[in-house]
């Protein structure tokens, strides 16, 4: 049976927050009897809000950022040592400093950062070293250089705890280098007293500093969080997390159906035990397993932060399987749409054949009967104008099946431009370099953007010199039209251009025409060689 209730993690802090407290009163009332005693409030006063101002910090810092929490408590606590013994005068500066170098947390990220607390503490004990005044602005300028260092190679979160202490540092530092300055320049000691003063409201002023930034609403913090995802250039969640928190040990393995966590890879993930370094937050989807994150300890000791980091895991995941289905229907529409260009081709190609093995065949037949019938019996004047007739719709059909699908391609596509440059009433400069057999629809797309664009040109162009040019150039072949005419060729006018940008689209190609009003028009497609449109 149990004789006393069980403290939840809530009340357990409670009941910290209320021993520290608690000591912070007792000991700085102690210690303030001790020196000044009670008769004086313009020295107790001032002493008495600096440590406890330090305790306040701690006990609202805590538990979102225990480190800090317990440095800043240490801080507060050993402001009146020196109160007890003049030697312990400067020993609040060691767990400061520690504070400062390694916000927000406790441990040490490089060997300067562990040099800088490790001389801090040396300093702080050896009370001698604060009391020299050329040693003590080194070693406050010395502070500043290092939290500077820190901010400035920091990233993402990290990056922003890190200007708050470099900020801290420079008013720390700055009134360290005020007393020496000011004492120094007045003799007399009648400046001692208003420049510690200065001192303590400088000390006060830094845990003010370091406490806003670590209480910062839940919702705030939330948004930094979004915010920095959506500024990342990173190419993977993980690398965003990482950047975001300032922690580039970070990991992010996912539920597998083998029943284990693994990566992006496929690998098995090793989660880490509690009471190291590193840790393993774990994120649930619909109340089931979905990830986990492992990180470094410090970087993920906030509930509104875990919150925010399992927010944007699952959004991430959401987003990645969307745009994999956006993409596939992308793949499958230009898959379709090419082949239905495909289609179009051979359909093409087959009434063409249709037209030129049957009605072009009984034409031709049915002209050389009339023409025979001529010669021999000396038909009359309807024969010979019914075999002009059919000449001319011989010719017509012969012109239709043309436009369907020319024959000449059957000889390839430089031939082919050959016999259409040949028919082009205005003079055309043909220059072939292209060396590679393109697929039957791109041989068909770029000789049909040749037969519009040569077409435009003698409708509209007035043009004296055409060039036109076929060429590979990276995997693709291109096709241009050049022409001296009169230009302002517009595709969003006119069926023929639209239809040939929407050809070339759907064949993974581009068109691009650049048609100044007065300065000719030239116009550039690029048709992929491989089958890999789309």
């Amino acid at each position: 049976m149990r004789l006393w209730p069980a403290f939840s993690p809530d009340h357990h802090w409670q009941a910290v927050r209320l021993i520290l407290v608690s000591a912070g009163l007792a000991v700085g009332s102690a210690a303030e009897h001790a020196a000044f005693g009670w008769d004086d409030p313009r020295h107790w006063v001032p002493d008495l809000v600096v440590g406890l101002t330090y305790i306040g910090a701690a006990v609202v810092t805590l538990p979102r950022r225990q480190g800090t929490g317990w440095l800043l408590a240490a801080t507060g606590l050993a402001w009146y040592a020196g109160n007890f013994d003049s030697a312990l005068q400067y020993i609040h500066r060691g767990p400061l400093v520690h504070a400062l170098v390694a916000f927000a947390g406790w441990r040490t990220r490089s060997e300067i950062e562990l040099v800088a607390v490790v001389v801090g503490y040396a300093a702080a004990v050896a009370a001698p070293i604060w009391r020299n005044d050329f040693v003590s602005v080194a070693l406050a300028v010395a502070l500043v250089a290092v939290t500077g260092h820190r901010w400035a190679t920091g990233t993402g979160r990290s990056r922003r705890d890190r200007r708050t202490a470099l900020a801290a540092s420079v008013v720390f530092a700055s009134s360290v280098v005020a007393y020496v300055a000011v004492t120094g320049a007045v003799p007399s000691g009648d400046a001692v007293e208003p420049m510690l003063l200065a001192y303590q409201v400088a000390l006060c002023a830094v845990a003010v500093m370091l406490a806003v930034r670590l209480v910062a609403p839940s919702a705030a913090v939330v948004a930094d969080l979004v915010v920095e995802l959506a500024e990342s250039r990173s190419g993977t969640l993980r690398d965003g997390l990482a950047e975001a928190l300032g922690d580039p040990t970070l990991e992010i393995a996912y539920w597998s159906h083998a029943g284990e966590y693994r990566d992006v890879a496929g690998r098995p993930v090793a989660i880490p035990v509690g009471g190291g370094d590193w840790t393993a937050t774990y994120i649930e989807r619909e109340s089931l397993p979905f990830a986990v994150i492992i990180h470094d300890a410090s970087v993920l000791d906030e509930p509104a932060l875990v919150e925010a980091v399992a927010a944007a895991t699952r959004l991430s995941a959401a987003n990645a399987a969307l745009t994999a289905e956006v993409r596939t229907q992308i793949s499958e529409v230009a898959a379709s749409r090419r082949r239905l260009v495909i289609a179009a081709v051979e359909e093409r190609r087959r009434l063409e054949r249709r037209l030129h093995d049957g009605v072009e065949q009984r034409i031709t037949k049915l002209t050389d009967r009339l023409r025979y019938l001529s010669d021999e019996d000396g038909a009359g004047e309807h024969l010979r104008c019914a075999e002009g007739h059919l000449a001319h719709t011989l010719a017509d059909l012969q012109l239709l099946a043309r436009g369907l699908h020319p024959r000449e391609l059957d000889d390839g596509l430089p031939d082919a431009l050959a016999a259409l440059v040949e028919r082009c009433p205005v003079p055309v400069e043909l220059a072939v370099t292209a060396k590679s057999t393109p697929p039957e629809e791109m041989a068909a797309a770029a000789y049909f953007i040749c037969a519009e664009a040569l077409a435009n040109v003698v409708k509209h162009a007035a043009a004296g010199e055409v060039r036109l040019e076929l060429d590979e150039r990276g995997g693709r072949l291109r096709v241009a039209v050049t022409d001296d005419g009169s230009g302002g060729a517009d595709p969003s006018h006119g069926s023929g251009l639209r239809g040939l940008v929407d050809r070339v689209e759907a064949l993974g190609g581009t068109l691009t025409i650049s048609s100044p009003s007065g300065r000719g028009t030239r116009l550039v497609a690029e048709l992929p060689l491989g089958h890999q449109a789309g």
